[in-house]
């Protein structure tokens, strides 16, 4: 009876666990009361609406969103396989200076241009956004702020800058 009576509580157990975790499976993102949306989507969504865009607006922003994203990953991957590269050769014990420096010419090369597509994005948005969405945009972000705040580090004060 005891055994019995153990294996079904630990049935009833293992069915609850599996039951919760599936329930909490699945993200949500729509908006909750009180917290303004959960998730990326739900952000989006939310500052999408703040700043009253357009439907072409929302449909170019996408395609660019959409676009740096893919050059970003391409330049990620390049420079992820740079850095394997430069590890490889670093390793070797008859290691080629020459063909160090050249491989991190090569990670330089792609850094500029990570920071080359950065700002394109910037530029495109824009283009896209009128002068008020963009402003409203950087102080959602947080870029906006005043550059005179201090802020305490180790016991000392600094100013931002």
């Amino acid at each position: 009876m005891k055994t019995e009576l153990k294996k079904a509580m630990l049935l009833g157990m293992a069915i609850a666990f599996l039951v919760s975790t599936s329930i909490y499976a699945e993200p949500y993102y729509g908006e909750r009361k009180g917290t303004g949306g959960c998730g990326r989507m739900g952000k989006y969504d939310k500052l999408t609406r703040e700043l009253g865009l357009t439907p072409e607006q929302e449909t170019r922003l996408k395609e660019e969103r959409e676009r740096f994203a893919n050059e970003n990953m391409e330049l990620t991957e390049k420079m992820r396989s740079k850095k394997e590269e430069l590890k490889d050769n670093l390793e070797k014990p008859d290691m080629d200076r020459a063909k160090v420096d050249g491989i991190i010419d090569e990670i330089k090369n792609l850094t500029g241009e990570k920071l080359k597509n950065r700002v394109n994005k910037i530029i495109a948005m824009k283009s896209i956004l009128t002068l008020e969405q963009f402003e409203k945009l950087q102080q959602k972000m947080g870029r906006n702020k005043p550059h005179d705040c201090k802020y305490k580090k180790f016991g000392r004060s600094f100013k931002c800058w």
